[in-house]
């Protein structure tokens, strides 16, 4: 169960070639007072409101489409120890994987090896692997990922990672699932990032999931979308569709379909605008990890 979380919003303004770039910190906080930035940018608080775990129910996102492959039974996790132990081969993906499902009882990596297949997966390298559990450690609405999530990594397709909704025993579950192309997309997608995709990088591999992971913790939590836009409201600050910092470079034309319904296109837009802002946040660097 899930009491009220509070989150930090951290919006400052950092100059990079001499132009001014968003910078959007989520990160758990605890209730106690928080130190506000120097005259950088601003700083506010926003809690949303998180009541016992509610299973929630949303149409199906555009971007998904009928799962390939319908979850449940039959395939079993194999206990291993943790990451840092002296059982874990870093070479062996299926260590990742198992550490994994040990340390995240509700993450199952369809690992594509003996009977663990599914339509269209393809077997995981140690590399990715421990990308996957790096980014499942450090991901900063992790408390929010409170659904069943299956992961699965699939060869080339028209997209770098994809959430697709749906349930399991009747309650929302996600799969997130990962293309060849997420090595060499670049988080917040934006202007400055024109060049990147000629560059195959792990930050790359791990904002694409830490993307999709996004979508996932709004699958299970809407109301984590209605406080990010609440909070960009009270800062004054406006991301649109194709804005040059974040998503410039994104197909937004996807959504082209719903935009005979106001509301549902605005949802679709600000749920990608909070995903990249996150992926970016974590991996993109020319926001604050250039060192990744």
């Amino acid at each position: 169960m899930m009491g009220n979380r509070r989150i930090t919003l951290r919006l400052m303004s950092l100059l990079v070639l001499g132009c001014g770039v968003l910078l959007v910190v989520l990160a758990a906080a605890s209730a106690g007072q928080v130190t506000y930035a120097a005259s950088e940018g601003r700083q506010i608080d926003f809690t949303p409101h998180i009541t016992p775990l509610v299973i929630p129910t949303i149409s199906t996102q555009p971007f998904g489409q009928e799962p390939l492959w319908t979850p449940g039974g039959g395939i079993a996790s194999t206990p291993m120890p943790q990451s840092g132990d002296s059982g874990l081969d870093p070479e062996d993906p299926l260590d990742w994987f198992a550490a994994i499902e040990l340390l995240w009882p509700n993450v199952d990596v369809i690992t594509c090896v003996g009977s663990e297949i599914v339509p269209e997966c393809l077997p995981w390298t140690a590399q990715e692997a421990k990308l996957v559990f790096n980014t499942l450690h450090d991901y900063i609405l992790g408390q929010y990922l409170d659904g069943q999530v299956l992961i699965i990594r699939t060869s080339e397709a028209d997209w770098s990672g994809l959430m697709v909704p749906t349930n399991i025993e009747g309650h929302a579950a996600s799969e997130v699932w990962l293309s060849d192309h997420a090595w060499r997309t670049p988080p917040a997608a934006g202007l400055f990032d024109i060049f990147d995709t000629l560059f195959r990088k792990e930050a790359y591999f791990q904002g694409t999931f830490a993307h999709e992971l996004t979508h996932a913790a709004v699958r299970f939590h809407p109301e984590l979308l209605d406080a990010w836009e609440e909070a960009k409201a009270s800062a004054g600050v406006e991301l649109e569709a194709g804005d040059w910092r974040v998503g410039w470079m994104y197909d937004w034309s996807v959504y082209d379909e719903f935009q005979d319904d106001p509301e549902l296109y605005a949802d679709f837009v600000e749920g990608e605008l909070f995903a990249l802002t996150v992926a970016a946040l974590m991996y993109d660097p020319w926001w604050n990890q250039g060192s990744r």
